[in-house]
């Protein structure tokens, strides 16, 4: 078993104070992973659909992804995300816009409404190549 640390730093000076820093450290151990880039060609219909490939993470029944983080690298438009609808895909949960990055950290699996399954879909019609990469890590 690994383990994936994660560490973000969130700094911010409210109206009339002085800077503020906290910091987000987490660390979740893991057995499968899967990393990788989802290609979206120039040209793809609005409402086109790719599923985030989980692999085994979340299998047996039970069993969760410890982290997901997606990454949008496309530099025109914003992709819609959904988390844990499949396969019946109601409306997009959110719309991650083009550089953005959407990201799910737990050093435990949850109690209940394990995280299994991420899905992405076009918004508009692509005018140039884009590329959403993944990164799932579970038990």
């Amino acid at each position: 078993m690994a383990t994936v640390s994660l560490t973000s730093t969130l700094q911010y000076t409210p109206p009339g104070g002085t800077q503020v820093t906290v910091p987000f450290p987490i660390s979740a151990t893991y057995t499968p992973l899967n990393v990788g880039t989802i290609d979206i060609p120039t040209g793809t219909a609005a409402a086109a659909t790719y599923d985030i490939p989980f692999g085994s993470v979340g299998v047996p029944a039970g069993a969760s992804a410890r982290v997901l983080l997606i990454h949008n690298r496309d530099n025109n438009q914003d992709i819609g995300l959904r988390i844990n609808s499949l396969p019946v895909a109601p409306a997009m949960l959110m719309q991650l816009p083009a550089g953005g990055f959407f990201m799910i950290a737990m050093p435990v699996d949850p109690a209940a409404n394990d995280l299994v399954a991420a899905q992405i879909e076009v918004v508009s019609l692509t005018t140039a190549d884009a590329e959403i990469d993944y990164f799932v890590f579970g038990d």
